[in-house]
């Protein structure tokens, strides 16, 4: 989409454990790939150690691991044909793993030499040879039967190797340059679809190398340091390199003249050149990907993977220690650009030298707040801290807050022993509840005040009774937690299996698991049926129906003011409504194409659910009469519209909290809050503020409840009956409005447009790396910010090389 790639999915990974090296392998190369599919694929990392870990991408979770039997992994890569892994380990041999019809081990190893394997990439593979049956005239064609040749890795002695596979030996030794004092370091190794090797080392080296003679063809003094890390696109005609300095390099091959022509050639070849080098990022570059992968099949047997990009340019993506990853188009000169278009957006150029990149942010929504209590929650990997905010003084500008000293203080900072990093946190509005979790357990905390802090008081039990609840085979992990508005209660979505479970709390006993409903484990609407609460279990599970049920995540929680609608949503796009006072499921939303960004109940009525996309886009459905009100077709096309333009997708949305009696007497001059409802919506880099006038919802006044839910149910056409009071907002929306007039005037309907007089939109970019926004009360907003200057502080300097007279 407009916004490049969004995070879909994350896996929470065992503590303590780091990342080093990922690969993709295909689970049935032989049969029809989808890969969009993740059943599909295969997914393996190693992270330094002597483990290799093969992940489960449905479950998002470890599925087994491997102990390579020769120290720790420096390098892995997947062979061509999805059959083999090859892992080089720090005791210079190469292990290969089976990966044959789902296997994961170890079947052979290579010789050792006197040096770690650094790197590792994989040679084209051929044809098998046709070969007859004994005793037959009938000949074996396997037109699918490919067979790998040899390997190349790059290691610490300052050369590299090329290994036969069949045999496991090495078959040649390619030097690169040294200094005297150290030995270089074969960082990134790659092969080109015509067999050239490409090496880049620790002094900044960039070769190319004949794979047949084993010599050296080029080398390019590329970067001023490292090379960690290459890339090289679907049809083997571009390379990227990049590492300590920053830097992404271009290699692209230029035919030349090689003297005259004869009958043994033409007298042209090709020769790779730099063609251009970007600095994208503020530190080392550690990776480098690029879509569509690699192929290094002919172009015969490739043909279908030429068809993936459509109107899509190649793009790659970089990232280092400043965890910003960087997508930029990188169509070749050679490949007619021109018939691409720049994704995203500001030009049409789709060349790596000219195209404009895309910076995904770092940050993630990692805050949660109690805005009785004034109190403001963090989660890191296995830590979570809580402040109080300060009551701040009486009719003061924003100039002389900014000058007052500790604003906030620190309650508490909680160090958890957890399997997993925290996955998922929640305050209760009160302040006397705390909840967090990881990939395999709830833990709840009682908070009390002692004093000028917290003294947490762990729930022990928590985890027991909500497994006791659940199937045997389902983790007690969660990826998102909510508490009613009112403290009584804590939902859980569950991770790995997709369950809601709904928990009362009690300060005098056990939490009691209300409901468990399991809507978001089937896998069409059809299957989303009521089912009758059962009086002696308060499980909404069919276990004789489990194979028909999907695993899945939910991704979002939202409770409505007064209680009464939960709403959640799936990884899958799917949104569920359930009534919290009945605890029967209500509603399915139609399932939408991405996965849900935010989900938000109106502060008024709570009738109307707005939920948000990671396209930047926006709708409001009616909860209570089931659908999507016409009026706010036109409205969600404009905010969209508005939204659409930012290049760093939505995170969360909240509604303006309805001011008190004591909050109207401190503001007199402030209108009513029944007159418009306040929207902040907010992505990494960006606030919005969007106010949606109560008129355009058919609310006149009347009290908030169910009342008022009554009323509208007993006259449902008054939803679109849209009274136009007296106002002084001032229109934003000019130019929308003007557009949808002229829109409606060719249907040939009449223009209504006044939800658009009654809307204003606002925008301020000046906030940068947020990690939540959320709302003390009706006069308050807590904006928490991470700025990347403190993050990179605590890293190493960055490479830095001064020039002559700086």
């Amino acid at each position: 989409m407009h916004q490049g790639w969004v995070i879909w999915q994350t896996i929470f990974a065992p503590r303590p454990s780091k990342v080093d090296s990922l690969a993709f392998a295909w689970r049935d190369p032989s049969g029809e790939c989808a890969p969009d599919n993740l059943d599909s694929l295969r997914l393996f990392s190693a992270g330094g150690g002597s483990e290799l870990t093969e992940w489960d991408l449905v479950r998002c979770s470890a599925r087994r691991s491997l102990p390579s039997q020769g120290g720790s992994i420096w390098s892995i890569a997947v062979n061509p044909t999805s059959t083999a892994l090859a892992l080089g380990c720090e005791d210079g041999c190469v292990r290969m793993v089976s990966l044959e019809d789902d296997s994961f081990v170890l079947h052979r190893k290579f010789d050792r030499v006197k040096a770690k394997i650094l790197s590792i990439a994989w040679g084209p593979p051929t044809r098998r040879a046709k070969t007859s049956m004994a005793g037959s005239d009938v000949e074996s064609d396997d037109e699918d039967a490919w067979v790998d040749q040899w390997l190349v890795t790059g290691c610490s002695d300052s050369s590299l190797r090329k290994w036969d596979v069949r045999s496991g030996r090495m078959v040649d030794r390619m030097s690169t340059d040294k200094t005297r004092s150290e030995k270089t370091l074969v960082w990134a190794v790659g092969v080109l679809g015509d067999g050239k090797i490409i090496s880049g080392d620790s002094m900044g080296m960039v070769k190319f190398w004949d794979s047949r003679t084993c010599t050296q063809l080029h080398s390019y003094t590329s970067h001023g340091a490292d090379v960690l890390c290459m890339a090289i696109n679907h049809w083997s005609n571009a390379v990227y390199t990049s590492g300590v300095d920053q830097k992404v390099a271009e290699f692209l091959p230029v035919e030349i003249s090689a003297g005259k022509p004869s009958i043994l050639s033409s007298g042209k070849q090709n020769r790779w050149i730099q063609s251009k080098a970007r600095r994208l990022h503020s530190h080392d570059v550690r990776a480098l990907a690029i879509w569509p992968p690699q192929s290094l099949f002919p172009a015969a047997a490739s043909a279908k993977s030429n068809a993936v990009t459509g109107d899509i340019p190649p793009l790659l993506v970089s990232a280092g220690l400043d965890m910003s990853p960087v997508t930029i188009p990188c169509a070749p000169p050679n490949q007619n650009p021109s018939k691409y278009a720049n994704p995203f957006g500001k030009s049409n150029l789709a060349t790596f030298e000219e195209a404009y990149c895309s910076r995904a942010p770092f940050t993630r929504s990692v805050i949660a707040v109690a805005g009785h209590a004034r109190l403001v929650a963090c989660r890191n990997d296995s830590r979570v801290s809580v402040w109080r905010i300060k009551e701040p003084p009486n009719e003061v500008d924003e100039e002389v807050m900014k000058e007052i000293p500790d604003g906030w203080v620190k309650l508490l900072d909680l160090q958890l022993n957890t399997a997993t990093t925290l996955s998922a946190l929640a305050l209760s509005a009160d302040g006397r509840w705390l909840a967090v979790a990881d990939a395999n357990e709830v833990k709840l905390f009682l908070l009390r005040k002692d004093g000028s802090t917290l003294q947490p008081k762990r729930i022990k039990t928590i985890a027991t009774i909500i497994k006791d609840s659940l199937p045997s085979s389902c983790s007690g992990g969660a990826t998102s937690l909510i508490f009613s508005p009112d403290s009584s209660k804590l939902i859980v979505g569950l991770a790995q299996s997709g369950y809601v479970v709904v928990l009362s709390l009690d300060t005098r006993s056990n939490p009691l698991v209300l409901r468990v409903f399991d809507q978001h484990r089937h896998l069409d609407s059809r299957t989303r049926l009521l089912k009758p609460l059962s009086t002696s279990s308060s499980m909404d599970i069919d276990d004789a129906d489990e194979q028909n049920l999907i695993v899945t995540h939910i991704s979002n929680l939202a409770t409505s003011l007064d209680g009464q609608w939960l709403a959640s949503s799936d990884v899958l796009g799917r949104i569920n409504v359930f009534n919290l006072d009945a605890l029967h499921f209500h509603c399915a939303l139609p399932t939408f194409p991405y996965p849900i960004s935010a989900l938000a109940f109106d502060a008024f009525s709570s009738r109307y659910l707005v939920v948000a996309t990671p396209d930047n886009a926006i709708r409001v459905y009616d909860v209570e009469r089931r659908l999507f009100p016409e009026w706010q077709r036109e409205m969600s096309r404009l905010v969209s519209k508005k939204l659409g333009t930012q290049r760093i997708s939505i995170m969360g949305l909240q509604f303006l909290p309805i001011a008190t009696n004591s909050d109207r007497a401190q503001s007199p001059t402030k209108r009513s809050p029944l007159e418009y409802q306040t929207i902040v919506m907010w992505g990494p880099t960006w606030i919005c503020r969007f106010r949606m006038h109560t008129s355009s919802l058919g609310v006149s006044g009347g009290t908030h409840g169910s009342s008022k839910r009554k009323r509208d149910e007993d006259h449902p056409d008054s939803q679109d009956e849209n009274e136009q009071g007296d106002s002084d907002e001032e229109n934003v929306m000019g130019e929308d409005e003007d557009e949808g007039k002229k829109d409606n005037e060719k249907k040939g309907r009449p223009f209504e447009n006044k939800t658009l007089s009654r809307m204003a939109l606002t925008m301020t970019d000046k906030y940068r790396n947020l990690l939540g926004v959320q709302f003390l009360n009706a006069e308050e907003m807590i904006v928490v910010e991470r700025p990347l200057l403190d993050v990179l502080s605590t890293l190493p300097p960055a490479y830095f090389k001064p020039k002559y007279g700086s």
